[in-house]
């Protein structure tokens, strides 16, 4: 990118995407919101993770680092290619408001295993060929995934250190796992494409950490801090502070630091090569990590952990050359300490700030660096709205006393654009003025209200739609007139 254009765009998981069919997925809706972005004057879409989720259904906790959501596989698609019948798709009353978990599973996989033995039967077909060409690709991860849940599938579910049988291999359920990856890759290609006509770039989420129960620890065992046994040593979190006073477990393991330099960052180098291959800028989730990691000992509390140094100086210069040509930007929310500042810095990665957390600046119309991401919020916020709802009597007066009480959302996305940052990301929830139930995730809060919101299009009227159009020209950002600028 030419750090000299000002940009702004949407952030929104596709699983929150509308449908008929109980979740978000990569359909018919996905363009229409692209063109909703351009319409709107908009050349960013920040995506999250693309992972395979838990039964948590965040995109923060997922099976693989490299494997991409079998649910976001558009059912559209498998119509389309003659993969499956319209006699295949069961009548199940989906709500059309929140990702039914309890229903989604069972009847979007059962698809896509009938979709995926039909494609197996199709070997003289020009798709077929493509999928050859991606499993030979994508071999240095798609192998492993495809072995793991293999065994996931044979071991009922079970995480893989409760195996009983780690030698079972069954090469029909592991070629219908590559197809399943290969479809969603074929899915969301035709996304990138599409959108990249449209003069928008994708913003994709790095999570620092992976999953336990995840086919990186299960193949890649070396790398992370396990006993003999597979068992974890050390689980990473956060300590106790003054918004969180008992800290925070993650429930995932922590890096063997030592390995990973060992292979001079082989897993990490992976890792990037695979999202570049599916984004076109990346965020780093808890950039700290990179400078220092918290260790928390199974079965201690958070408090009884400590921290330790992180070789992020020496695996950032490992991707170095590699570097020049990715887009890549760090959150660094949270106990920033100068090590971290230093390492951003070091290699000229942008930060991020969020507007609630800065009411202060906010009041005294303080501006940030043009480097900075600014959010009006993420996906572990609030809305805008609820934000402003659970502010203190003194707090609103001297927000509405600035900015007035009556579409004050629409006064701060106002606010934020016009600041000085390169770059303005502001989820579809604050432009709809949606409130507090309405958010992604509440952190450290396991619940069935966190990532099941979905919006209709319905909700978006013109004149929001026009609202942002004009403050995006306002502000002098890269709008859809222009969008050539960006390579």
């Amino acid at each position: 990118m030419n750090k000299s254009i000002k940009q702004s765009g949407i952030l929104l998981h596709p699983t929150a995407l509308p449908g008929p069919y109980g979740i978000g997925e990569l359909g018919t809706q996905v363009y229409k919101f692209i063109d909703m972005l351009e319409k709107m004057g908009q050349t960013l879409w920040q995506v999250l993770p693309l992972g395979p989720t838990d039964d948590t259904f965040s995109p923060y906790s997922s099976s693989s680092a490299f494997a991409g959501n079998p649910y976001l596989i558009s059912i559209e698609l498998l119509l389309e290619y003659d993969l499956i019948e319209y006699a295949d798709i069961k009548t199940i009353n989906f709500s059309d408001k929140h990702i039914d978990t309890k229903k989604i599973d069972s009847f979007k996989m059962n698809l896509l295993f009938i979709a995926s033995n039909n494609f197996l039967q199709k070997i003289d077909t020009d798709l077929y060929k493509e999928y050859e060409m991606f499993c030979k690709e994508n071999s240095y991860w798609l192998d492993d995934y495809a072995h793991y849940s293999a065994m996931k599938i044979n071991n009922k579910g079970l995480s893989w250190n409760k195996w009983q049988n780690f030698t079972v291999k069954n090469d029909q359920i592991e070629s219908v796992i590559k197809v399943i990856q290969f479809l969603f890759d074929f899915n969301w290609k035709k996304i990138r494409s599409y959108a990249k006509d449209k003069g928008i770039q994708i913003i994709g989420d790095m999570p620092i950490y992976v999953s336990y129960d995840s086919c990186d620890v299960w193949s890649n065992r070396e790398l992370f801090k396990l006993d003999v046994d597979g068992n974890m040593l050390y689980e990473a979190g956060c300590p106790p502070c003054d918004y969180n006073i008992d800290g925070q477990h993650w429930g995932m393991p922590v890096y063997n630091w030592d390995k990973h330099m060992d292979s001079d960052f082989e897993w990490w180098k992976n890792r990037f090569k695979r999202m570049f291959s599916m984004l076109d800028i990346i965020r780093i989730d808890h950039f700290i990590g990179f400078s220092r990691y918290y260790s928390i000992p199974i079965n201690h509390t958070a408090k009884d952990g400590f921290w330790s140094d992180s070789p992020g100086d020496k695996l950032l210069s490992a991707l170095s050359i590699d570097l020049n040509s990715y887009d890549i930007f760090a959150e660094d929310l949270g106990d920033i300490t100068q090590d971290v500042i230093d390492l951003r810095d070091k290699f000229e990665l942008p930060g991020i700030r969020v507007l609630q957390f800065d009411l202060n600046d906010i009041v005294l119309n303080n501006d940030y660096s043009s480097k900075t991401v600014l959010y009006t919020g993420t996906h572990d916020n609030d809305t805008l709205v609820g934000w402003l709802e659970s502010l203190n009597h003194k707090q609103k007066k001297i927000v509405f006393d600035k900015f007035s009480a009556k579409d004050t959302h629409w006064k701060l996305i106002e606010f934020a654009m016009s600041r000085v940052c390169d770059r303005v990301i502001i989820p579809l929830q604050d432009i709809l003025g949606l409130g507090s139930r309405y958010r992604f995730n509440t952190p450290g809060l396991l619940s069935e209200k966190n990532w099941v919101w979905r919006f209709n299009f319905e909700d978006i009227t013109d004149s929001m739609i026009n609202s942002m159009k004009e403050i995006t020209e306002n502000s002098n950002r890269v709008s859809y007139i222009n969008k050539g600028i960006i390579s």
